[in-house]
C-alpha cells in the first residue's frame, strides 16, 4: 500500500510512448507499506524529499536531485 497523487504531464500528446507523469508520495508508516509491480520501464527523478526503493530484493534510497531508471 502506498498513497500518491498522480497528474500526467504529456495528455495532449496522442499515443505518446513513454508517458511523463508527476507523483506526489504522501509519506506513510514502514508497516503499512507492501509490494507493488507493473510491467514497463521507470525512470525516477526525485524534485524534493526522499523515496526508498526496492526493486527485488535491493534497496535504493533517492534524495531530492537522485534519478534511477529501472
Amino acid at each position: 500500500m502506498f498513497a500518491v497523487n498522480v497528474e500526467r504531464l504529456d495528455y495532449r500528446a496522442m499515443e505518446r510512448k513513454p508517458g511523463a507523469y508527476l507523483a506526489d508520495f504522501e509519506e506513510i508508516p514502514v508497516e503499512k507499506l507492501g509490494p507493488y509491480q507493473h510491467a514497463g520501464k521507470e525512470l525516477l527523478h526525485v524534485i524534493q524529499g526522499s523515496l526508498i526503493l526496492r526493486i527485488r530484493s535491493k534497496h535504493f534510497q533517492l534524495d531530492a536531485k537522485d534519478a534511477i531508471h529501472f
